[in-house]
C-alpha cells in the first residue's frame, strides 16, 4: 500500500486545466517543473538513500514530463550520484539539459544503438521513467518504443522510478503499451492520474507517493477535491476514539442477520470482525439451527436465534422483527442469508420496518441482500436513508443490469453515477476498491492482491463496516475506513502466512488489532 499524505485524484483534462489556472495566477510552468524536479529528487533521496549503487539511469522524453526528469537528474548529481541521460529526441537550447550537464551528467540522445542502451541500464542502480507523461497516445511511436523495449529486455533491469505515470500509460483509459516499464515507485505530480488505478495500467504503478507543485489555492475547483485516495493519513483522521473513561454503551450496538446452515462461516467471520473492530455490543439474528454451534465458539456475541425453515430464516421471522431491532446503533444483513422464499420475504419485510420505523438507522446491505435485492422492481426505493452497498463487480452487475465486460471499462463512471441514482453509498469492491458517496464524493484503495481473493473476505469487511457504523462513523467515513482496515490487515496477514494462496480470512481478522494500532 501507498504510504503518503492525502492524493487528489484526477483526469488528465482536469490536471490540464489546474495548471494553467494555475499559471493565470502567476505560477509559471518553469515553476511548476522546477517543484517537480525538485520534488521527485527529494522522494528518492529519502527512499533509496542506502542504495549501493547510486546511479541512475534518465529516460528523458521531449515535453514537460522529460524537462521534471532532468530537474530531477541535476539534483542527485548535486548530491553526489552518478547521472546518465537517454534523450529520445534532442531538446536543444533547453536550460535543462545545460543544467544536467554543468551538474556532471552524461548525455546520450537516441538513436543509440541498443547494446549501449543494454549497457546503461544493466549497470545503473535506478531508472528513471520521464520519457512519456500524461498525453500518451497508443500504440508509441518508434523512438519511445524502442527505447521502453530494449531496456525491458535488459538481464539486469534495476528498480524503475515512474515520474508521474510508468511511460506508456494512458492515463485516463488505463490502457498500457505492452512495452511499458513495471515501476517499483510511482510519484504522481499533484494528484494521481485516474488511469492509474485501472487494469491493466494498475500493474506498472508499484507504490505511490506524492508529489506537490504548491500551486495557488485559487488554481482548484470544488470538483477537484471530490476524489482522492484512501491514504493512512486518511484513514487516521476517521478512527473513533476511545476515551479512557468509557463502557461498553460507549461504542455503540451492533446487529449482524446472517447465515443459513450452507453459509455458517459467512455469520461467524462477519460477528468476530464486528467484536475485532471496536464496537461495544454485538448482536446475531441468526436461523435458530446454528445457534449452538456459533455461541459455542463466539461467546461475546448477544443471540437472537429466530425461526427458519430448510436451514434459513422463515417469513416468521419477521414478527421478531421489532424486538431485535430496539435500541441498535447499526445493522448489517446478507452474510450467508441464502436466497430462500423465506429469506425473501424476510428481508423485504425488514426493510419495511426500517423505512417506517427506524429510517435514520444505518444498514449494511451485503450478499445475500444484495442479490434479493436486485430481484425486487424498483429496489432502491425499499432502501432506508442511510444504508451502504457493498457490492462486488458481479453483484453490481446485477443490480444495475448492467453486463460485467461494461463495468470493467468503465467502474468510475458507473459507479458515480448509479451512487448518486440510488442516494446511497456505495462500495464497488475489486481491485482498486471504490468508495461512493450519495454526492459523488469518491475515494480509491489503490491495492490489488489476490490476498483478498477468497470466500469470507467480504464478510469480514462487512463487519467492520458495521461496527465503525455502531460507533457514529457517517457511512461514507465508516465505509472509507473500513475498506482500510481491511487491506492492511490482509497485509499484516499476508506477511505471517507468507504467500497470498493460504491467506485466509480469519488470519485477516487475527490482524485486526495491528491494523488499528498502525494508524
Amino acid at each position: 500500500m501507498m504510504k503518503t499524505s492525502r492524493m487528489p485524484i484526477l483526469t488528465v483534462e482536469e490536471m490540464r486545466a489546474l495548471e494553467f489556472r494555475a499559471s493565470q495566477a502567476g505560477m509559471s510552468y518553469e515553476a511548476m517543473m522546477e517543484n517537480a524536479g525538485t520534488g521527485v529528487a527529494q522522494v528518492i533521496f529519502e527512499k533509496y538513500s542506502a542504495l549501493a549503487n547510486n546511479s541512475c539511469l534518465g529516460l528523458i522524453g521531449p515535453g514537460n514530463n522529460g524537462g521534471d526528469g532532468l530537474i530531477t537528474l541535476e539534483q542527485l548529481a548535486k548530491a553526489g550520484w552518478s547521472v546518465t541521460a537517454i534523450l529520445s529526441r534532442p531538446r536543444p537550447q533547453c536550460p535543462f539539459v545545460e543544467r544536467f550537464l554543468l551538474a556532471g551528467g552524461l548525455l546520450h540522445v537516441a538513436p543509440v544503438e541498443e547494446n549501449v542502451v543494454t549497457e546503461l541500464v544493466s549497470s545503473a542502480g535506478l531508472i528513471l521513467d520521464a520519457l512519456l507523461g500524461t498525453g500518451t497516445r497508443l500504440p508509441l511511436s518508434t523512438e519511445f518504443s524502442e527505447i521502453l523495449k530494449t531496456a525491458k529486455a535488459s538481464p539486469q533491469l534495476p528498480s524503475v522510478i515512474a515520474l508521474d505515470c510508468p511511460s506508456g500509460v494512458a492515463c485516463d483509459s488505463g490502457r498500457s503499451a505492452e512495452e511499458t516499464l513495471k515501476a517499483e515507485l510511482t510519484i504522481c505530480i499533484e494528484a494521481c492520474k485516474q488511469g492509474l488505478l485501472q487494469f491493466p495500467a494498475s500493474a506498472h504503478i508499484g507504490q505511490l507517493e506524492l508529489v506537490q507543485l504548491d500551486l495557488p489555492p485559487s488554481a482548484y475547483l470544488a470538483d477537484h477535491l471530490k476524489k482522492e485516495l484512501i491514504t493512512p493519513q486518511l484513514a487516521s483522521s476517521l478512527l473513533p476514539q476511545r476515551p479512557d473513561n468509557s463502557h461498553k454503551g460507549t461504542f455503540g450496538r451492533a446487529l449482524v442477520i446472517a447465515g443459513s446452515r450452507q453459509f455458517t462461516g459467512a455469520a461467524s467471520l462477519s460477528l468476530q470482525s464486528a467484536l475485532r473492530s471496536g464496537v461495544g455490543l454485538v448482536y446475531a439474528a441468526i436461523p435458530e439451527s446454528i445457534n449452538i454451534p456459533l455461541a459455542a465458539s463466539i461467546p461475546e456475541v448477544i443471540w437472537f436465534p429466530l425461526p427458519e425453515k430448510e436451514g434459513a430464516f422463515s417469513a416468521d421471522a419477521g414478527f421478531h422483527i421489532p424486538t431485535i431491532f430496539a435500541d441498535k446503533d447499526a445493522v448489517l444483513v446478507g452474510p450467508g442469508l441464502s436466497q430462500t422464499h423465506g429469506t425473501q420475504t424476510f428481508l423485504l419485510s425488514l426493510l419495511q420496518h426500517l423505512r417506517v420505523h427506524n429510517p435514520e438507522l444505518p444498514l449494511v446491505v451485503d450478499a445475500d441482500a444484495l442479490n434479493i435485492l436486485s430481484q425486487q422492481p424498483d429496489w432502491p426505493s425499499l432502501l432506508p436513508k442511510k444504508a451502504v452497498l457493498t457490492p462486488h463487480e458481479m453483484e453490481f452487475s446485477r443490480l444495475t443490469g448492467l453486463p460485467l465486460s461494461e463495468i470493467g471499462v468503465n467502474r468510475f463512471s458507473l459507479a458515480l453515477s448509479y451512487a448518486q441514482k440510488w442516494q446511497q453509498t456505495l462500495i464497488l469492491k475489486g481491485a482498486n476498491t471504490l468508495v461512493i458517496s450519495p454526492q459523488g464524493d469518491c475515494r480509491v484503495l489503490p491495492f490489488a492482491n489476490s490476498v483478498l481473493a477468497h470466500g469470507g473476505t467480504g464478510d469480514v469487511l462487512a463487519g467492520l463496516i458495521v461496527s465503525l457504523l455502531a460507533q457514529n462513523l457517517a457511512p461514507f467515513d465508516a465505509a472509507t475506513l473500513a475498506v482500510w482496515l481491511h487491506v492492511r490487515a490482509a497485509e499484516l496477514a499476508l506477511d505471517a502466512v507468507g504467500h497470498p494462496a493460504a491467506t485466509l480470512p480469519s488470519d485477516i481478522i487475527r490482524q485486526l488489532g495491528r491494523a488499528f494500532g498502525s494508524i
